[in-house]
């Protein structure tokens, strides 16, 4: 990710670091989070040109001071089907959000989605499919909440 600054706000940044005994990109790092999850409430987003759902409610950067503790369980008709750590992504949210930004404007509300854990229904033996009727959820512990979805028949 680039960005442009003015050799004040360069100075600002440098002072900063030294002062935190840390290096400039932790800072731009540590601020873009920051500022993102400060960000994350929204009336009407718009994700990667798809207009965005009501996703609710978000909940504030205090409230979870360590999102890589948190669990994301996926549910199918009560039944647990995945279960694994934020902590196992590949790469740290803070990276997700650089990798995107480098090819796509970000905007506050906007979602990064970055694919399933272990356990889609197609590997198992035998396969698992969702059919109408089924309800899938996927909850994110820590006071987070539940995304419920009905699956209902392509018309």
């Amino acid at each position: 990710m680039t960005v442009n600054l003015t050799t004040e706000q360069q100075a600002r940044l440098a002072e900063l670091a030294a002062r935190k005994g840390c290096s400039t990109d932790e800072i731009v790092q540590e601020a873009l989070t920051q500022y993102l999850d400060e960000e994350a409430r929204f009336a009407d987003a718009v994700t990667l040109g798809l207009a965005a759902a009501d996703r609710g409610d978000f909940v504030s950067p205090d409230e979870v001071p360590d999102p890589t503790r948190l669990h994301l369980v996926t549910r199918l008709n009560g039944k647990e089907v995945q279960h694994t750590g934020i902590d196992d992504l590949i790469f740290d949210i803070p990276t997700l959000i650089s990798y995107c930004s480098d090819w796509t404007p970000l905007v506050a509300g906007d979602v990064i989605s970055t694919g399933t854990p272990e356990g889609v229904g197609f590997a198992r033996k035998p396969p698992l499919w969702m059919r109408p009727g089924d309800v899938v959820e996927v909850e994110i512990d820590g006071g987070i909440g539940v995304l419920r979805n009905p699956i209902v028949a392509e018309s």
